[in-house]
């Protein structure tokens, strides 16, 4: 499974959307996401990857595809 897939299927469970909703540009607040939703998401993402996000993410500027480039990006490092 694609790293997007994961990401994907991460926020789906956390939301309570399907996945195939999600498009590349969806931001995280448009998702109703509010700072609780956030460290969540970190939290899943760390279990899932064994990497962390930055702390200071803004859920109003990041993206569904911002957060698969980071991880991608730290897999690769």
């Amino acid at each position: 499974m694609t790293t997007d897939h994961r990401v994907r299927a991460i926020l789906a469970r956390q939301f309570g959307i399907r996945g195939d909703e999600l498009r590349t540009t969806t931001t995280i607040q448009s998702l109703g996401a509010d700072s609780y939703d956030l460290v969540e998401l970190q939290t899943s993402i760390l279990e899932e990857f064994a990497l962390e996000l930055p702390e200071e993410m803004s859920p109003e500027a990041i993206t569904v595809g911002d957060i698969v480039r980071m991880i991608d990006t730290a897999q690769e490092a």
